[in-house]
């Protein structure tokens, strides 16, 4: 049996304090019906609740956008991946870090001071960008877990792997292996139905500045 140090771990920054929120995930965390990692110092909490076709809802803090954001993984990229991240979508840093407690304590330790550094740049009081209906997420999640069922998504390492990441103006879809995505414009559950005709989905290099 891995002991608690090897298993994965889970961490965020809490918006109210801005210290790092680091916990253990365990195994065990894969059949509970829904796992929290409270701020011991503030309200604030990442949710996890495991869903019914193999993948994990993860509702995040974010640091930035001060409310928090929702992502959609599998469970074996969310318990057995070495590390990861997934990003705000509106500044594109890291709010959820997990993998090894190693790495995500390494993660945690290195974004720091660029974290706050972020955070001193952005304007206050500025309104948030529009985001997708949480329905419309759905939907889209949905979406995916068919078509990675039947080997439909296509990217540059061949995993058939993706992620659901809501941002401003839609719903990006992204393989956390290599990196390829795709952004869909939907913003209403009606416009994330119609691609439910969708044979399949490819996905496309991340642009480089």
């Amino acid at each position: 049996m891995l002991s608690q140090q090897d298993q994965n771990h889970i961490a965020f920054r809490c918006p109210e304090c801005t210290g790092a929120v680091l916990g253990w995930l365990g195994q065990y965390a894969r059949l509970a019906g829904l796992l929290r990692l409270r701020c011991p110092d503030c309200s604030q909490a990442l949710t996890l609740r495991p869903i019914s076709d193999g993948r994990v809802s993860l509702e995040v803090p974010c640091l930035f956008c001060r409310r928090p954001h929702t992502y959609t993984v599998s469970a074996d990229l969310l318990f057995s991946k070495d590390f990861f991240t997934l990003a705000c979508p509106a500044t594109g840093f890291p709010v959820l870090f997990a993998g090894k407690k190693t790495a995500v304590e390494h993660a945690l330790e290195k974004t720091a001071e660029e974290s706050a550094a972020l955070l001193k740049q952005l304007p206050q009081g500025q309104e948030h960008p529009e985001y997708p209906e949480p329905d419309a997420y759905s939907v889209i999640c949905y979406l995916l877990s068919e078509l990675e069922a039947e080997g439909r998504v296509h990217c540059g390492c061949g995993k058939n792997t993706a992620i659901a990441e809501p941002c401003p103006g839609g719903i990006r879809v992204r393989c956390p292996e290599c990196g390829y995505e795709r952004t869909l414009a939907v913003m209403r559950a009606s416009s994330a139905e119609s691609l439910l005709s969708l044979s399949e989905l490819s996905l496309l290099p991340p642009q480089t500045p």
